[in-house]
């Protein structure tokens, strides 16, 4: 599985999600909620629309490249899409930020595929299959363009080793343009350790371990 993580608002999604589609060559097809197992491919209406993006939990890119099986959904309900055998497609998540607190807490999403899939057969035989290499390259292609629109920064953070000691290390984040305005207005915040972190915390260049 291949997985990008970034941090971000509510705006900074729909500026991700509306920059991943103007690359073409994807329909977008939302991940739920669903009523009925019909899917659901988001239309240039539902694009400009900021409420039902943000109402999403996230969006599938699919594609004539590389998107070769229908989408397929769980017996459960509500009705879910089954990633594995829907596939391949690149998966879409949306920030979740808890609410009520007066410091917004801006939680993070990710752009990802899995590393393989299932053949969705009649005759009930489990075969599966690599994720393909336009897949691969489209998520290359994606991250790029997403990452455009991020502020990059580190952040130092401790680990308990299987030693037992504790060491620094540091970490890249990609934040939202309106998530890091929010860190530097202290008016939100990254967890980190288990404290809500602001902008002050996190510097431009990788701290190397020496300096500690």
């Amino acid at each position: 599985m291949a997985e990008f993580i970034f941090h971000g608002t509510n705006r900074d999604w729909v500026n991700i999600v509306r920059g991943a589609i103007a690359l073409g060559g994807f329909e977008p097809v939302s991940d739920g909620p669903y009523a009925e197992p019909v899917e659901r491919r988001l239309s240039t209406s539902d694009q400009a629309n900021d409420d039902l993006l943000c109402s999403l939990h996230g969006i599938y890119l699919r594609s004539p490249d590389f998107s070769v099986y229908p989408t397929r959904f769980g017996a459960a309900k509500p009705p879910t899409i089954r990633e594995r055998e829907s596939g391949p497609a690149l998966r879409l998540l949306r920030p979740k930020s808890p609410v009520g607190s007066e410091i917004q807490t801006i939680g993070y999403g990710s752009l990802a595929y899995l590393a393989y899939y299932i053949e969705p057969r009649a005759d009930a035989q489990f075969v599966t299959y690599k994720a393909p290499e336009a897949l691969r390259k489209a998520y290359q292609v994606v991250v790029s363009t997403i990452r455009r629109g991020l502020v990059r920064r580190y952040a130092t953070s401790m680990r308990l080793r299987s030693s037992g000691k504790l060491s620094h290390e540091s970490q890249l984040y990609w934040i939202g343009k309106d998530a890091w305005a929010a860190l530097l207005e202290h008016t939100g915040g990254i967890e980190i350790g288990g404290e809500i972190r602001f902008a002050e915390f996190f510097r431009v260049e990788r701290e190397h371990p020496n300096r500690r």
